[in-house]
């Protein structure tokens, strides 16, 4: 399966936090056609100044690409949303940038595909300033193909682009794996800051 028109598919970008304003931002810079929607609608001045297009509700923002980008703030969340898109999935791929488990991210996946459309987790390793650079990077997990199609617009957000496998939960895994070895370096770190101050 092959992506042709990648330079200027258009895109989806549903939660509009720090992080989904990169994201936004970023495929805006790529050349791809943005939509976005945000619960606060607010949230959406930034995007829309630079060039988005702001969506009346979650399910008009879906159906404006076949190509539908969610960073929220958890699961539940992204549970709630899909609610509202009933009947809008259909031939659609929704690519879930939220955190959570490997469980999550399998349920997710079966909510999406019993309303038609296809799905890709990924775990983003970057604080929003390096979205769209390079020293971005995203992995996913989902079916191959899928990521394949759409991998020249996902690359738009990180240079740093990897699929995984196709169990998708295994980019949750593997954020959670990273994470947890940070903040041990990290605590180790602090510890041995505290230790050598007291001695000093």
């Amino acid at each position: 399966m092959q992506n042709d028109d990648a330079g200027d598919m258009p895109v989806t970008v549903i939660g509009l936090g720090l992080m989904g304003q990169a994201l936004a931002g970023a495929f805006l810079r790529g050349g791809h056609p943005t939509t976005v929607w945000n619960r606060t609608a607010a949230k959406a001045d930034r995007p829309v100044a630079e060039g988005a297009t702001l969506a009346a509700s979650a399910g008009a923002a879906a159906a404006a690409s076949p190509l539908v980008v969610v960073c929220v703030s958890d699961y539940g969340a992204v549970r709630e949303l899909l609610g509202a898109l009933d009947g809008v999935l259909d031939g659609r791929t929704v690519v879930n940038l939220t955190s959570g488990t490997s469980a999550q991210a399998r349920e997710i996946a079966g909510e999406v595909a019993r309303r038609g459309g296809t799905y890709l987790d990924g775990a983003i390793m970057a604080v929003p300033q390096g979205i769209g650079t390079a020293d971005a990077a995203i992995l996913y997990s989902g079916p191959r193909q899928v990521y394949d199609l759409h991998e020249p617009t996902l690359k738009t957000l990180a240079a740093g682009t990897a699929h995984l496998g196709g169990d998708h939960g295994l980019s949750a895994l593997h954020e959670v794996a990273v994470l947890g070895l940070m903040w041990s370096v990290l605590n180790g770190f602090l510890q041995g800051r505290r230790c050598s101050g007291r001695r000093a």
